[in-house]
């Protein structure tokens, strides 16, 4: 009788046991797909110097020829940035090696591309007023200036049908708190609208927005009704509205990203204060101007500090990268998430410094890729391109 007992224990035991090793195996299986999500990345290119070192902005594709396009802040012949273009393979040819002088230095965000094979963008240094400058290099790799800054712009431009640009200067304008400006084809500039630094906002970073009617969007990173930045909207006669104010609290605090807009004309950005962890927050703005958000940054799993900008999807799903997560094993990693449309945030890549680091804005392209790069990490830790496969 105590043996056929003790028999039963040791086989309810053991099941116990079976249990706590399927749960433990269940578990495990499922901390391992968060932290190496089944989508397939690739590094697309590593930056070695002389091509380029330190890549700013997102990715632009040419979508007849296959070819990307882009600039490094650092690098090249001068070590002060280059204009590169690349093949599908990620085989790279620099076209211009900024020298410091008059063609500028030290790019910042992304280049534009006409229907003539024209590369436009911006350099934070550099120039005939040491400022920056607009340049353009045309379809037989010559590198013109369109414009030299008197203030450093932080954002690349963006380029309407009739052949404008326009971009923002944050400390630019009537008041020297940030302006909203626009190029013509040769360069003339046009001062859309100075901020104040009151409720209009103050100190815009963030690539521009311009929406089928000609009005711009944007965000800046303070004033506002409370200090802490706003999304404003410029009509095509110059004015201005604040179409909503952070408050550095839950709702976040200095967006710096640019805005996306999905086909039902709501706004999606990034911010990289405040939430409910002080840690940044991805928000909505929808057509009626009502302002929710859709994820609160916590760095656990889910990175910190966002800064790039956002890009979609058809379906309505949100992409986008961030600073830190503790699975990276270091806060400057960072990781590629998406965010599905009931707002569950799914880490798509985590970053370990050696496949880069430090990740910039994201660029959607055919056959459900993304195209990004990182301003630091790789091989050289110069940074590098990847490649997402997030389907």
């Amino acid at each position: 009788m105590a043996y056929r007992a003790l028999s039963l224990a040791l086989g309810f035991l053991s099941k116990i046991a079976a249990v706590i090793v399927l749960a433990s195996f269940v578990l495990a299986s499922f901390a391992a797909a968060v932290i190496n999500p089944p989508y397939h990345f690739e590094v697309f290119h590593t930056f070695t110097g002389a091509d380029g070192a330190n890549p700013v902005g997102q990715v632009l594709r040419d979508n007849k020829t296959g070819m990307y396009y882009g600039a490094t802040r650092n690098g090249g012949s001068f070590g002060l940035g280059v204009v590169y273009k690349m093949d599908i393979l990620g085989n790279e040819t620099v076209l211009h090696n900024f020298a410091g002088g008059a063609d500028g230095a030290n790019p910042v965000g992304a280049v534009v591309r006409d229907a003539s094979g024209n590369v436009y963008g911006i350099t934070g240094a550099g120039g005939s007023m040491l400022r920056g400058t607009l340049y353009k290099i045309d379809a037989s790799g010559s590198e013109s200036v369109l414009h030299a800054f008197s203030d450093s712009p932080l954002s690349g431009p963006i380029l309407d049908s009739a052949g404008n640009l326009y971009c923002t200067a944050s400390r630019a304008g009537t008041f020297g708190v940030g302006a909203v400006l626009m190029f013509d084809s040769s360069g003339q500039e046009t001062i859309i609208y100075s901020f104040t630094g009151g409720p209009d906002g103050s100190y815009p970073e963030g690539t521009l927005f311009r929406d089928s009617v000609g009005r711009l969007y944007g965000t800046t990173l303070y004033g506002g009704a409370f200090g802490q930045g706003e999304i404003f909207e410029i009509d095509t006669s110059g004015n201005e509205t604040t179409l909503y104010s952070f408050t550095g609290g839950t709702d976040g605090a200095s967006p710096v990203g640019g805005l996306v807009q999905d086909a039902s004309g709501n706004f999606y950005g990034t911010a990289p204060a405040g939430g409910n962890f002080g840690l940044g927050v991805i928000f909505k703005l929808d057509a009626q101007n009502t302002f929710s958000v859709l994820h609160h940054f916590a760095n656990v799993l889910d990175g910190e500090f966002p800064s790039a900008e956002l890009t979609i999807d058809t379906a309505g799903r949100l992409y986008g990268a961030a600073q830190g997560a503790t699975a990276c094993g270091t806060s400057t990693c960072g990781l590629v998430f998406r965010l599905e449309t009931n707002g569950t945030l799914t880490p798509l890549h985590f970053f370990a410094g050696t496949d880069g680091s430090a990740p910039n804005d994201l660029m959607r392209a055919k056959f459900h890729d993304d195209y990004g790069t990182t301003s630091t990490g790789g091989a050289s830790n110069l940074g590098v391109i990847y490649k997402i496969n997030s389907i």
